[in-house]
């Protein structure tokens, strides 16, 4: 059940983005706070979370003796896994570090619109392709299919 308690922890908040971003376009004198308030759960809830799901998913995988070659699904959801972690650490952080420090306002001087609009916009294309294949985890997860 740990594994289970954790994963909620860590992904859960990453179906809250899509709305603070949305959020943030509307209203963009909160844009700083809404990027603050999303980096920083990123960082201190969803990535060092997340990552514990990989030490209690090996550890469940030895002490069940599943066989990753016979259970297909099992290995695709770690593929998929490892591939979301590390768009998460190489590229979702960066660039919301990016775009807490471009929505930082700086006095006399205008936002860089145009820069804020696309990093925003590679944050929301990465964020949307990876919440699709978290859903695909958590349906592989639960599903099974050919489980042996």
């Amino acid at each position: 059940w740990l594994i289970v308690f954790t994963a909620i922890i860590a992904f859960g908040p990453v179906f809250v983005f899509p709305i603070t971003g949305v959020m943030a376009a509307a209203e963009p004198q909160n844009a700083n706070v809404i990027s603050r308030i999303n980096h920083g759960i990123s960082k201190k809830i969803v990535l060092p979370v997340g990552l514990t799901q990989l030490a209690s998913g090996i550890g469940l995988i030895l002490s069940s003796s599943i066989d990753l070659k016979q259970n297909a699904w099992l290995g695709a959801s770690i593929a998929i896994y490892l591939l979301l972690m590390s768009a998460g650490i190489f590229h979702q952080l960066p660039q919301g570090a990016r775009l807490v420090a471009l929505t930082s306002p700086e006095a006399g001087s205008p936002p860089p619109i145009a820069e804020i609009k696309a990093v925003a916009g590679r944050l929301r294309l990465v964020g949307m392709a990876m919440t699709l294949g978290l859903v695909i985890v958590i349906v592989l997860m639960v599903w099974q299919p050919g489980r042996v």
